[in-house]
Order: C-alpha cells, then structure tokens, then sequence
C-alpha cells in the first residue's frame, strides 16, 4: 500500500513508475545521509572524539535543544526556507545526540525512535490508513484526542482539569493551548 498516495490523483503506470523510482532514490540517499550523520555523532562521542561531546547527557543538552527548537521557531516566522532547513538539521542533531546518549547505554536506539513514530502516526490517523475515512478537521481532531486519551500517558503529563499536557511546557504557552481546545 502506498501511504503517501493521494485520493483522486491518478498518473499513467510510465509517469507512476518514474515518480516512484525517483522518490525510492531520494529515500535511499536521505536514509544514506542520516547513518553517516548517527556515524558522525558516534565519532564525536567516542574515546577519541570531543571531549565536549562525551561529557553531554540528555540533561547537560536540555538547553540546547530549547534553544534549538526557539531557533525553528524563529527561522519559521521568518519564512526563509534555507534559514529554515539549517535549524531543522540542528533539532535533528538534538534528536541523534540524544539518541547516541541513549543507544551508549543500551535504553533505545535512534531505530527505535523511528519505529515508535512510525507506529504512533499510523495510529493516530486511521481516518488515512483504515476507515472510517474523515474529511474534515473537527472530525479529525476529535478522534485525535480521543485516541490520545485512551493511550494514557500520566507519567509523562500533570492530568487535571484543564487537560493533558507536558509538565515542562512554559505557562504561557501551556496556558495558550489550553484556550484553543474545545
């Protein structure tokens, strides 16, 4: 099955075929791209690497990645699209560093992280990959809370009545997602 099709567009099998040639390739170079990144990091990390880099545990990179992830913000506010890419490679460092970190001390590897969000975007959008087919965006979120819901995360988030959201996420902005739900 084709996840990534889109309903109602059709292509001849010719067009079909080179579209799906040419996205296979890209796929391979990018997933060729990431190891040698993860292999970058590992070389950074290892005996001989950076000091620097060794020192670093997921708490010692907690400011990077705010900063990082201020930096997306920011560079998305602009609309730059190369200023944009550049900071999206940075929270993708955060991420690979962190799953260095973790794959060091054999908790979960960077494979992981991508098999949970794979499974996690397929769950959360049966509307896409099985029926009931939804096609408007109350619908959609409705049934993203309530799968949210059932999932049941109360270690990770402070439950009370205004909802379910991260402990360490800013007041204001906690604040504000609480005032755009239902």
């Amino acid at each position: 099955m084709d996840i990534t099709a889109k309903k109602g567009h059709k292509k001849s099998p010719k067009a079909a075929y080179r579209k799906r040639k040419s996205d296979t390739k890209k796929s391979v170079e990018a997933e060729k791209s990431l190891g040698e990144v993860m292999a970058l990091v590992a070389r950074l990390r290892a005996k001989d690497g950076c000091p620097w880099d060794r020192e670093q545990t997921h708490l010692s990179l907690k400011p990077a990645l705010l900063e990082e992830a201020y930096e997306l913000l920011e560079a998305i506010e602009k609309g730059d699209p190369k200023e944009l890419a550049g900071e999206l490679g940075d929270l993708l460092l955060q991420v690979v560093f962190h799953c260095q970190i973790a794959a060091e001390a054999r908790r979960f590897t960077l494979r992981d992280v991508i098999l949970g969000l794979k499974d996690k975007l397929i769950r959360r959008h049966p509307h896409v990959f099985a029926e009931p087919r939804l096609t408007d965006t109350t619908a959609v979120l409705r049934q993203r809370a309530s799968i949210k819901a059932k999932e049941n995360k109360p270690a990770k988030h402070a439950s009370t009545s205004l909802g379910d959201l991260p402990r360490a996420m800013p007041a204001l902005a906690r604040a504000q997602r609480i005032t755009e739900r239902d």
